[in-house]
Parts: structure tokens; sequence; C-alpha cells
């Protein structure tokens, strides 16, 4: 069965070499038959091409490969492949988290299939597993370590003592961060996930403006080193569960104990768990970042789509707004003196000077109650910064 594959950066790479392999060994009979670039770059090669028209009109080439991120153009060549009646595999978490819900429903109408397994987890099969799981019973809850280049900068700062530039600088060399990790370190690519893994797990879109979201920017060795003395570890945590009809939704620095599963998740590894009302707790841990692990999820999907698998999701997934309301926990801040001086003496239950400001621990707060505290802190001291001490997570 003829692919082609729009992109040609580590993770194409990863599923070229992965065939190419997979042929040799006789295991295959998929077959890459052109890679669409960017037209201001070369065509080293005639397996290359600039002519994204070419590919469609091509009635050999059964299966597009999306692995070029962002929106747009992705947006565009999805769309037009699946109303050309091509299979389509996407590893795109932005794309699938803002238009997944339209290019469904589009690729039922076309009979054709549209599966995203790697947008979420890298090599974890997290996508495929919700899927299946959700068609036997109900899923309660997921949390999860979703980002593999926070994970390595944490870990890095937590078992190698190193301060946060030297770990930044660390996974860039790895080519687990961009050279802008902004979108990694403010939640952004977490916020995609979350919605993702919620339609495929729970059957709804969850409105991305009511996910409660903290940022890791701003975490210092010293962060770090407060709970290594208190025997916890942080790690950026996303979680969604339902309760009462009503669902919470947040990504949040979290300070869990050094015992917990997700604290003995090292370097760039993913970690994943989920509740179902009969199955309990299962986990899943693995490499949640680079080219060769995201490019295996990619050959998972194209085995789905060869065993007649079509669509993670149903198409009738409903709307929903987060309400985080229910939820308390008890907080770690850490900000200026002309902040801490704003706060409101009733959130604290401890203080305590640091060489830049203060250290505080609060009181139960509701997680939604808490941001807007943070927002409030931020007008003073844009590097405000929280962790989530996820012990003391209660539901009100």
């Amino acid at each position: 069965m003829e692919i082609a594959l729009l992109g040609n950066g580590t993770v194409a790479q990863g599923v070229i070499s992965h065939i190419a392999l997979l042929q040799t060994q006789n295991k295959t009979t998929f077959h890459v038959a052109k890679v669409l670039l960017r037209e201001t770059r070369e065509l080293p090669s005639p397996l290359y091409t600039h002519d994204f028209q070419a590919i469609l009109n091509d009635k050999k080439i059964k299966i597009i490969v999306e692995a070029i991120g962002g929106i747009h153009p992705a947006y565009d060549y999805v769309k037009a492949a699946i109303l050309a009646k091509k299979h389509v595999v996407s590893a795109n978490k932005n794309l699938v988290s803002e238009h997944g819900e339209e290019l469904d429903r589009l690729a039922k109408e076309n009979k054709v299939a549209f599966l995203f397994s790697a947008a979420v987890g890298g090599g974890l099969p997290i996508l495929s597993t919700l899927s299946r799981v959700r068609r036997v019973e109900e899923i309660t809850r997921f949390e999860g370590i979703l980002n593999g280049t926070t994970n390595y900068i944490l870990d890095a700062m937590t078992r190698r003592n190193m301060p946060f530039a030297e770990a930044l600088k660390k996974a860039q060399e790895a080519g687990y961060a961009e050279a802008d990790p902004s979108g990694d370190l403010q939640g952004a690519d977490l916020l995609y996930k979350v919605r993702v893994a919620a339609c495929v797990g729970m059957n709804v879109w969850i409105d991305p403006r009511s996910i409660a979201k903290l940022s890791l920017e701003f975490i210092a060795k010293e962060d770090i080193d407060y709970f290594a003395s208190r025997e916890r570890v942080i790690r950026y945590l996303v979680n969604v569960s339902k309760h009462d009809g009503k669902f919470s939704a947040y990504i949040q620095p979290t300070a869990v104990e050094a015992s917990e599963i997700a604290a003995l998740v090292f370097d760039n590894n993913n970690y994943f768990s989920y509740t179902g009302e009969r199955s309990r707790t299962q986990i899943l841990i693995g490499q949640g970042a680079g080219g060769s692990v995201t490019a295996a999820n990619i050959l998972r999907d194209l085995a789905l789509i060869q065993d007649g698998i079509r669509w993670f999701l149903d198409g009738d997934a409903e709307s929903v707004v987060a309400d985080p309301t229910g939820i308390t926990m008890r907080y770690y801040l850490r900000m200026s003196l002309d902040a801490y001086h704003r706060l409101n003496p009733e959130y604290i239950v401890q203080s305590t000077p640091t060489l830049s400001g203060m250290r505080c621990i609060t009181a139960l707060m509701k997680v939604a109650e808490l941001c807007k505290v943070i927002e409030n802190l931020q007008t003073i001291d844009p590097k405000v910064f929280a962790v989530a001490i996820k012990e003391e997570a209660e539901t009100c």
C-alpha cells in the first residue's frame, strides 16, 4: 500500500526508516511513494516533491501521513486529502484539538480513516487504548505526564542537580525542546493534548478556556530543592476527571511523593493513568518525545487502517465547560516581596523569606480560585511560581 508523507522532519524521517527496515524483514506492504517538501527546499531525489496536488491525483497513493505540525497548511492538506477519499494519519495535536471534530466528520462522510495516535504521548498507545476502553466502559479520570520536554528538564534539575537554564539547553541539544520552548513550558502543548485525550477517552470536547493552567516557565532550582528536602518531586501533570456529571481539568506543576510512580518517570518519558468503572486504574509509561518513537505510533495507525479501523471518535462528542471549583489543593507559591504583600493573609498557612522574596504554603484552595490569585499577583511579579501539592487534593 503506497503512502505519501507531508513534511520531512524527524518524525517523517522516522517513518521512512521504520518502513525501510520492515521491508528488509518482509514485515510490511507499505511503501513511501512521495514526500512533500516546502517550496523553499531543494528536492534531493525523485522521492520528494513540491506538488501536493500531484499527490492528491495519484490514485496509487491510498494514505497521507501528515507530519508538518501546526494548523496551516496542515489543515488545508488534511481536509483536501480526506475529500479526495484518502486515509489520513496525523501526529498533529494542534490540528486535532482545533479541527478534529470537523475532520473526523468529513472522514466518516467520505468513508476514509482519520487516525492520530501520535498526537498524544509520543510512542505510547494512549489514544488507541482510550478508544478501545471507552467502547466497553466509562472512563472517569485520567492523569499524566504528557510532555517529554518538560519532564526531561525537571528530571535533569532533580537527579542531575542542573539549574533550569542548563537543563533546558540539554533538552534542546537532545532534540526534545524547540528553540522557542514557551509552548512546552507555558502548558499550551498540554492544553491541546488534554482536549484530544478527553475527546477520545470521555467523548467530550472541553472548552480550552475552562482548563485551569499554571505555567512551569519560571521554575528555579530552589523550588526543586525545597521539595527534595521533603522527599517530593515536581512533575508537570495534567488531570481530567468526571464527578457527578461535571468535568474538572487542570494542568499544573505538581509536587508528588518521591515514591509515587509519577516521580519515577525519568528523562523524556511520559506517564499516563486512566480509571475505568470496571478496569480500575491502568498505567502506561514510555518514551514521550523523539522522532523515532512518534514514528512508531504512526506505523501502528497504518496497521490499524490495514485492519479496518478508521476512527477514534464517535462523532457525537459533547462540548463541555470544565468546572474546577470542586477541587481543592494546597499550593506552594514563590514570589517577590511586593507580590507577597498583595496576597490575602487568609490564604497563607506558612511563609519563609528567600533570597529573592518569599515562599509560602497556602491553605486548601479551589484550583480556579488559585489561578485568579496568581493572575492578580502577576500584575506585580510576572515570575510568580506555583506548585500544587498533590496529596492534599480533595473533592468538595
